[in-house]
């Protein structure tokens, strides 16, 4: 009670004084006003008010004569006086050290009395003052709910009894205060409508002057507001967003007030608890703002120190490690690191000796432990290290007796042990093995869901025994998750009795078992009891996911593609609350998507049609989600879309899908009669083929090998090594043979035996195929693709279908061109200021806008891009795989123009063409493909751009120079199609040499302005006029990585 009491004893201390100083400086009145004559005790009790005694004797005989003076029968005759003495005790009793309830409720008594005697004043603002610190004592005394609702309707009571007094408008302050802490603590209480009634109390307090005061109290009171406003949407689960930004908005203020009236502590603690709102705040936001609150918490431990704020350092610490570990969108194995940083530093500040601080020490270590088991960047390390600190645990609680909380470290340390088991060290298992043991021994007297845990755990040991060549694990492994349910309540836990059904539907679901067939289906139907789309729609989805893969998995496609389809009508929010619980990042580049198995199913089914649609729904609604295009349609009714796709992207686009039963291209074409969709099956073209090619074979090193580890080596180093380059260069022409050969040429071979020609194609890739250049695939005769006709590429066939701008969005593009070259000092780019330069010569000064160096600001740009048909960027660019929307341009004074940016200035009356011949500009991270298309180019499709030209990998800063010279010519001077155009500049200058590069040499260096650009034009002049059959630029290196993505653009207006 002593430390419950001592919190709000300075509250009431502070608002008595100010009462007391009010009836003492009102005594002088009301002694002119009493009677002369003997009243009692009435001189002697004015005396005894007046004091104020050091020694605690002296003020424990004023107590005396107080409590008195008030026992005389004619105090109503003087009763400002007598107030102040009934609330000079009020004052002692609350101020008492080792407060107790009686204490209070003294307290409460003379405070009563107090305001008694002051309704016969003409004072009815000191009078309402008193009673409101009644009400806040009663309500400091109350014992449960009913007595806080009971002193509520006193407190409404007392606003009615009030009515038509002169009260001023901090007596107002202070009920609205009062009134806002009441319902706040029936809202704590359990009372979820009280809440509401706090914040209009806390918002009436805020509107008075003396709420508007830059004060503590302003600061504490938008504190509160915040902390209920966010504190409501996690009860519900909903993470309200319309809560969330009025709570952000106080908590910000409140923040900034703090700072001016330097209260540290109150700052630092209400930065946490923003964060900890952005982390609530779900809804469609998640990403963004849970990179809001890992920001705030960088920020709060930048400033703390970890001696001098030790207890606040090591708390902000480890939720930022729990942050990082929970954000599982983006690059994983990044996240998993930075969570191991942070719970690193957290656990060398606590020290076990210390009884306080032995939990947070144990907690620590394990999810230091769960996090570095997750990493896969320096994998073996890591692992190595997870189980050291797992040993150090596990020994100290042992040494301890604490056998118990053993238990959850042992599985972890088992799954560490797996993990090894599963790269070829056969010990491992059994070790694995004998740790389960040892931790199943000591849960007997566990909790029965926690040694249901303990079983699923043992029942995963068993399937890798069955990997491992243990037939009979398998059955075992049934058996152990039989028995999770078997210990699982349903009644009581429900979700995770479904759970551990449909994990037994996971193990029984084995392809080599058709025995355990039955076994999943049951597992799977008895989740989805509990599991309904009514009560857990997430949870019901995925269960008929599973249940579809396993139809799937056996060949049964009528089966899968009912349930596929099933899904797809049934959650078409479905992939966006996914990635709200951090799952779909994950899964979004592998090629098991459920929505590519639904159309492969589907195509086995002849519903090509569907099939096709399904993917891109799919699709679609992952770059929804990730690039924030709100407008993006998914409800399309086929035919209508086939039409407006033909006049989009032109006669012919293929839509490869990979899974693990095989390869399906859906090819859309225009008949006689229309759009047509066939499917063209390849059986040599699977997820483990793909796999292959693309990573090589299972390396416990910190780089993968085969296509994506070359591409990983190039981007790091390419320009730097001439070994890495010329590797790269041969992976490239090695990918060219394995494109054609698995899947361009039988696509074609197919589509000419239907009498199709194409004169033109469209990719829509996805998972690992969305980095390979399809244009470049040798065709039967050993030509690439590219030379037999143009070739685009495109995101999404929905995206595709968006209606184009309106007349009136078009009249605003008066500008031809803004095009900008070399905006930043930092990593110049040559060759990038000539660039730019050669696109703005090529057309009228009045249609034009260039921005070079200091020019090149993004002001300037974000002024001049709504104007313009075409964008023109040669700089230095950055993909931000985790969140797309903040992948920017880079411009001089290191200003960024994001794509958010670029949201709010555009909207979506884009450029018809953006020419990005920057470096990563069309890059995608590759620890797991997760983003395919959804880079820049994607992003500019989403303002509303026709059309993208960038780059799959960084090309030479020479090379990038004459190709987009040669394609813009081609585009704006004789007005070929993008497609068209990028196919020309890419045969031209691969084949470029003699007087044809000589010409266009010399035109550029003409419009070099740097001395590095004229120096190596120059030499290049030179050696052509000296050499002319030399090819600068043959090597497919420079010239392959270039793609178009988007509409096919027919003309751009001058």
């Amino acid at each position: 009670m002593r430390k419950k009491k001592a919190k709000f004893c300075s509250t009431i201390l502070w608002a008595a004084c100010v009462l007391v100083l009010q009836l003492v400086v009102t005594l002088g009145g009301a002694a002119k006003a009493a009677v002369a004559s003997d009243t009692c005790s009435y001189m002697q009790l004015k005396k005894v008010v007046g004091e104020r005694p050091l020694q605690p004797s002296a003020q424990r005989r004023r107590v005396s004569a107080l409590s008195a003076g008030l026992s005389c029968p004619n105090i109503s005759e003087y009763p400002m006086v007598a107030a102040a003495a009934a609330y000079e005790l009020s004052l002692f009793y609350t101020g008492t050290t080792g407060i107790g309830p009686a204490d209070i409720r003294r307290a409460i008594e003379y405070a009563a009395q107090s305001a008694e005697l002051l309704r016969s004043t003409d004072d009815k603002e000191l009078w309402f003052k008193t009673r409101l610190a009644v009400v806040r004592l009663r309500m400091y005394d109350a014992q449960d709910i009913d007595a806080l609702l009971e002193i509520r309707r006193g407190l409404d009571s007392l606003l009615t009894e009030s009515q038509g007094t002169s009260r001023v408008g901090r007596a107002d302050a202070e009920f609205y205060k009062v009134l806002a802490e009441l319902n706040a603590t029936i809202f704590d209480r359990g009372d979820p409508s009280a809440r509401v009634a706090a914040i209009k109390a806390l918002d009436r307090y805020l509107g008075t002057e003396a709420g508007r005061e830059q004060t503590q109290e302003r600061a504490n009171a938008l504190e509160t507001k915040a902390r209920l406003l966010v504190t409501f949407g996690s009860r519900d689960g909903g993470g309200r967003a319309h809560d969330l930004d009025p709570a952000v908005s106080a908590f910000e203020e409140a923040i900034e007030l703090y700072r001016k009236l330097g209260s540290k502590d109150d700052r630092v603690r209400t930065q946490v608890n923003l964060a900890m709102a952005y982390v609530q705040g779900e809804g469609t936001r998640f990403s963004e703002n849970l990179e809001m609150a890992i920001a705030i918490l960088k920020r709060v431990l930048k400033e703390l120190s970890p001696r001098r704020d030790r207890d606040a350092y090591v708390g902000a610490a480890s939720n930022l490690g729990s942050a990082f570990m929970a954000r599982q969108v983006g690059e994983h194995n990044q996240n998993m690191l930075k969570a191991v940083k942070w719970f690193q530093l957290a656990r060398t500040q606590l020290d076990p000796k210390k009884q306080e601080e032995q939990v947070l020490w144990i907690r620590s270590s394990v999810n230091l432990a769960m996090a570095l088991a997750a990493t896969k960047v320096a994998e073996e390390t890591n692992l190595q290290d997870a189980d050291d600190i797992l040993t150090e645990t596990i020994a100290w609680l042992e040494e301890r007796k604490r056998f118990t909380e053993t238990v959850k470290p042992l599985a972890i340390q088992a799954s560490v042990r797996l993990t090894w088991a599963s790269w070829g060290r056969a010990e491992q298992l059994d070790a694995a093995g004998a740790l389960l043991a040892k931790a199943d021994e000591r849960a007997t007297h566990l909790p029965a869901a926690q040694r249901a845990l303990l079983q699923a755990d043992r029942g995963e040991y068993l399937r890798y025994r069955f990997a491992a060549g243990d037939v009979k694990a398998l059955d075992q492994a049934v058996v152990a998750y039989r028995a999770a349910i078997a210990l699982t309540d349903r009644r009581a836990s429900p979700s995770v009795w479904a759970s551990m059904q449909n994990n037994l539907g996971n193990v029984c679901n084995a392809k080599s078992r058709p025995d355990l067939y039955q076994c999943a289906f049951d597992a799977y139907q008895q989740a989805l009891l509990v599991r309904t789309e009514a009560a857990m729609p997430q949870e019901h989805a995925d269960t008929l996911v599973n249940l579809a893969n396993l139809e799937f998995e056996n060949a049964n496609w009528q089966q899968a593609a009912e349930l596929y389809t099933s899904v797809a009508q049934r959650h078409r929010g479905m992939f966006e609350m996914i990635e709200q619980r951090e799952v779909l990042l994950t899964a979004a580049g592998q090629s098991k998507r459920w929505f590519e198995r639904a159309a492969y199913a589907l195509a086995k089914q002849g519903r090509a049609e569907e099939g096709l649609w399904i993917a891109e729904q799919g699709k679609t609604r992952l770059l929804k989600r990730r690039l924030g295009l709100k407008d993006l349609a998914e409800n399309i009714v086929p035919r209508r879309g086939f039409d407006d796709i033909h006049a989009a992207v032109g006669r012919l686009v293929l839509v490869p899908i990979v899974t693990t039963q095989g390869g399906v291209v859906f090819s859309l074409f225009q008949s006689p009669h229309g759009w047509v969709v066939m499917e063209v099956f390849l059986d040599g073209l699977n997820a483990n083929t793909v796999v292959a090619f693309m990573q090589g074979e299972r390396q416990v090193t910190d780089s993968m090998g085969g296509w994506l580890g070359t591409y990983q080596d190039f981007v790091r180093d390419g320009d730097l090594d001439k070994s890495i380059r010329q590797s790269w260069n041969g992976k490239l022409r090695e990918s060219q043979a394995w494109l054609g050969m698995r899947l361009v040429q039988p696509v074609f071979a197919a589509l000419a035996a239907k009498g199709i020609s194409p004169i033109s194609v469209a990719w829509i890739t996805q998972g690992e195929l969305a980095i390979l250049p399809m244009h470049v695939a040798l065709m039967a005769d050993g030509k690439p693709l590219f030379e037999h006709m143009p070739v685009m590429y495109a995101p999404s066939l929905l995206m595709l279908r968006q209606p184009l701008e309106t007349p009136k969005a078009r009249q605003r593009k008066d500008l031809a061109l803004v095009a900008v070259g070399n905006p930043t000092s930092k990593s110049p780019l040559p060759f990038a200021d000539v660039e730019a330069r050669s696109t703005f010569s090529r057309l009228p000064y009045s249609r034009a806008r260039l921005f070079t160096g200091g020019q090149a600001t993004s002001a300037n740009v974000k002024q001049a891009l709504p104007r313009a048909q075409v964008f023109h960027f040669a700089g230095h660019a950055s993909f931000n795989r985790e969140h797309p929307t903040q992948s920017h341009l880079l411009f001089s004074n290191k200003q960024r123009l994001t794509v958010a940016d670029l949201q709010t200035t555009v909207g979506d009356t884009g450029p018809d063409l953006a020419i990005l011949s920057a470096c990563e500009s069309g890059l995608i991270q590759i620890y797991d493909i997760a983003n395919e298309f959804q880079g820049l180019p994607a992003a500019f499709l989403g303002l509303g751009s026709q059309g993208v030209v960038s780059t799959l990998w960084p090309v030479d800063d020479r090379a990038t120079l004459f190709l987009v010279d040669r394609l813009m010519e081609a585009k704006i001077v004789r007005n070929r199609p993008v497609p068209d155009a990028l196919r020309e500049a890419q045969l031209w200058l691969r084949d470029a040499r003699g007087e044809e590069l000589l010409k266009a040499a010399r035109r550029l260096l003409g419009l070099a302005r740097n001395s590095v650009s004229k120096a190596e034009l120059t030499a290049l002049v030179w050696r052509v006029e000296h050499q002319p059959h030399w090819q600068p630029f043959k090597d497919p290196t420079q010239w392959a990585g270039f793609f178009y993505s988007g509409r096919d653009l027919h003309e751009i207006r001058q």
